[in-house]
């Protein structure tokens, strides 16, 4: 099998990285100084050290924890009374073994989910086997660094019951990686940054991203090795041999100024569908006003809206007058007084050969401002008031000052 594999390792917000990490042909370990003890970083470093240069090939439950045990020995000889923990994956090119002690830990996947992740050995642990809190409450405990097995105490390790050989399968993935590490990525956000990278490189990039966002680069020391399992004929092995491989990951301040970005986006966005809309309300209110609608909605001097005989220029441009001496006159208005008695003299108004006479209001002493004798008796027309010009955004071609109206994306919401 040829195992595609990617390291990283930084220090937080801490003065120095205790941490230590070493891959090479069959080996890929990880050690934890622990804080609060001296020379943290030389026990880890005696850890990996001593793992390196003395794995033989052999996975069998004794060679494995031969190695823990004088993992452990190297710590106390040789780190200047530091401490440390360790987390490992060995295969043999055929099966997979996994060690580890302390709360270093390992994850391995399958078709893109957890299949297995090692046991702390702490106090936290202890208490989510009795059932007292959730890996989840594990992140946040106070009681967290309570470990109950490490290397290099004053007395030898007992070496913890060993886990059983993993047969691997092209696609298989695993995790290795301090504490400072799992405390800011969840187990959903391992899984989900797997299924969309395309490499090792990728998904632990993808990870490490959410570190930074989560903690602002000013937690514990953080060291990470994953690794992706394909067949031989799939994909060539890559070589990151014990080396701090960098990434090119934004800052915390990088990342907070794209958030920052993406929020004045939104708010313009929001801005320009709010004069947006302000325009049509202006075009609609000037529209109507300029037919002369009352409060009541109707046209004034103009049947009701739903009137299929209702005719819009007559709202716009007076009565309509008609050259044909069939066509009836204007309709009275209810405001309009009672017609006159039949003893009186008939009025010009009475009369439906005279199509320029209506009940409206008498137009003519104004001058006629037209000719045309498709329009007689027309008056002259109103002046439309200027709308004002807003600017209309497209969602496909964008607009100055943004690109469209799709979101951003980090790498990391894609």
């Amino acid at each position: 099998m040829n195992i595609d594999f990617y390291n990283y390792s930084g220090r937080g917000g801490r003065p120095v990285n205790e941490d230590s990490f070493a891959c090479g042909e069959g080996y890929y370990v990880v050690s934890d100084g622990l804080g609060g003890h001296d020379n943290g970083e030389v026990a880890s470093s005696a850890a990996v050290r001593y793992i390196s240069e003395n794995y033989r090939s052999d996975i069998s439950p004794e060679a494995a924890g031969g190695l823990l045990a004088g993992a452990d020995d190297a710590v106390r000889r040789f780190g200047d009374g530091g401490k440390a923990t360790v987390a490992a994956v060995f295969t043999n090119g055929d099966k997979i073994r996994i060690s580890n002690v302390g709360d270093s830990r390992v994850y391995y996947f399958r078709r893109g989910s957890i299949f297995f992740r090692t046991k702390d050995h702490s106090v936290c642990q202890a208490s989510v086997d009795m059932g007292e809190m959730t890996d989840d409450d594990v992140r946040r405990s106070a009681d967290r660094s309570g470990l109950l097995k490490v290397l290099g105490d004053s007395a030898p390790l007992k070496l913890p019951k060993p886990y059983e050989l993993i047969d691997p399968q092209d696609g298989d993935a695993f995790l290795i990686c301090s504490d400072g590490f799992w405390e800011h990525v969840y187990d959903i956000e391992m899984e989900a940054d797997l299924l969309k990278a395309g490499n090792a490189r990728e998904w632990l990039e993808h990870m490490l991203k959410r570190l930074l966002l989560r903690s602002g680069n000013s937690g514990d020391n953080f060291t990470a090795v994953c690794g992706i399992i394909h067949a031989p004929d799939k994909l060539p092995r890559t070589t990151a041999l014990l080396e701090d491989v960098s990434v090119d990951i934004p800052t915390t301040m990088e990342l907070s100024d794209t958030s920052a970005a993406f929020g004045g986006r939104k708010k313009l966005i929001i801005g320009a569908a709010t004069v947006a809309a302000a325009a049509a309300i202006g075009v609609i209110a000037a529209v109507l006003i300029y037919n002369g609608v009352k409060p009541d909605g109707n046209a004034g001097g103009s049947p009701a809206a739903g009137d299929s005989s209702f005719d819009m220029s007559s709202s716009i441009i007076g009565p309509e007058s008609s050259d044909n001496p069939d066509s009836p006159s204007e309709p009275d208005t209810p405001s309009e007084p009672d017609l006159p008695s039949d003893s009186d003299s008939p009025s010009e108004s009475d009369s439906p050969s005279n199509p320029d006479s209506s009940s409206e209001p008498d137009l003519s002493s104004e001058p006629n401002s037209s000719d045309d004798p498709d329009e007689p008796g027309l008056t002259s027309r109103p002046e439309l008031p200027e709308l004002p010009v807003f600017p209309v955004f497209s969602a496909s071609s964008g607009s100055p000052g943004f690109s469209g109206l799709t979101p951003m994306t980090y790498g990391f919401y894609n």
